[in-house]
């Protein structure tokens, strides 16, 4: 997923081209995904920043894992609405997996959109 994801912001950064599911994409869209992984990442570590740094560290139930599904929710609000709203993102697993690949999309694209 992360290197789709690579390979649609740099496609997207001269030219339009396919993007994920078959949508066309513009460098206006790619700049909006990488706005609002931004958005998704400092809305998750607000809403966490008095969490204590771990609750247990051998499950989902600790703090990093719960700003990663944070930053999944948030980014895929936006991102993919009917995803959130599917039985998918009841796992919190692949939302902990989500959440890390939108961070790693930001830090390997400049976080500053």
């Amino acid at each position: 997923m992360l290197n789709r994801a690579r390979d649609a912001v740099v496609d997207t950064t001269t030219t339009s081209k396919r993007f994920f599911f078959g949508d066309t994409t513009s460098t206006t869209t790619t700049k909006n995904l990488i706005q609002w992984a931004n958005d998704a990442i400092t809305n998750a570590n607000e809403s966490n920043h008095d969490s204590p740094p771990t609750v247990d560290p051998n499950t989902n139930n600790n703090t990093a894992n719960h700003i990663s599904i944070a930053i999944a929710n948030y980014f895929l609000a936006r991102a993919a609405p009917s995803f959130v709203k599917s039985s998918l993102s009841d796992d919190a697993d692949r939302m902990v997996k989500v959440g890390r690949s939108v961070v790693d999309l930001v830090e390997l694209f400049g976080g500053d959109g």
